[in-house]
C-alpha cells in the first residue's frame, strides 16, 4: 500500500510540476500522458484497483468488486477506445462492454487466483452467479448501444472475444468456475 501511494503522491507532484527529478519509469509514463490524449485520472485509477487488491474483502462485496473491474478491464478498454478515437459519447458503451468481459476474464482465472492465495472476490458460489447474472447484463446493453461505437474503435473492444462462451458455461455449470473448466477447448 505504501508504495502504491508513493506513485499516487508522485504522479499528483508531477501533474503540479512540483519535482526537480522523476523516477525513470514514472518519467517514461509520464510522457504518454503528457500529449493530453490520456488523461492522470486514468493512472490514479488503475492505482485504486491496485490499492482493491491488497484490502481484506468480504465475502462477497459486490460494490467493490464492480469498482475493481471498472478500475481494471474498464479503465484499460476505455483508454483503448480513447487512442483510437472514441468520443466521449461512447464511454459509457465501451466501459459496460468491459465490465462484462473483465468479468468474464475474472471468472476464468479463480481455479488459478484459489491456490495462489490471491482469490480476493466472489469466493461464494452466490457471488459467482452474481457476477454472471450481471455480466450478461451488461453486455446486452453495451450490444444494444454498439452503433455508438466507431468502427475504428472496436479493436480496443476485441479482449471481450470470449466474454460470450465464459458466461455461458458458467452459467449452465457454476462449478465450472472453481474448477476451471470455463475455457474453449482449442477447436472452438
Amino acid at each position: 500500500m505504501i508504495s502504491l501511494q508513493w506513485w499516487r503522491d508522485q504522479i499528483d507532484k508531477a501533474d503540479l510540476d512540483q519535482i526537480e527529478s522523476l523516477h525513470f519509469v514514472l518519467q517514461e509514463l509520464l510522457d504518454v500522458f503528457d500529449d493530453g490524449l490520456l488523461p492522470l485520472t486514468s493512472l490514479h485509477r488503475l492505482i485504486d484497483a491496485r490499492q482493491i487488491e491488497a484490502l481484506p474483502v468480504a465475502e462477497d462485496d459486490h460494490e467493490l468488486f464492480s469498482k475493481y473491474i471498472d478500475c481494471t478491464a474498464g479503465e484499460i478498454m476505455w483508454l483503448s477506445a480513447s487512442i483510437l478515437g472514441a468520443s466521449p459519447a461512447a464511454e459509457r458503451v465501451v466501459r459496460q462492454f468491459a465490465w462484462g468481459s473483465g468479468v468474464a476474464a475474472y471468472l476464468r482465472a479463480v481455479a488459478k487466483l484459489i491456490p495462489a492465495g490471491k482469490m480476493s472476490f466472489l469466493k461464494t458460489q452466490q457471488g459467482q452467479r452474481w457476477a454472471v447474472s450481471e455480466a450478461k447484463k451488461s453486455i446486452v446493453e453495451a450490444r444494444q448501444k454498439r452503433h455508438l461505437i466507431p468502427r475504428a474503435v472496436l479493436p480496443a473492444m476485441l479482449t471481450g472475444w470470449r466474454v460470450d462462451a465464459t458466461l455461458k458455461r458458467a452459467s449452465s455449470n457454476i462449478t465450472a468456475v472453481r474448477d476451471g473448466n470455463l475455457n474453449e477447448s482449442e477447436f472452438e
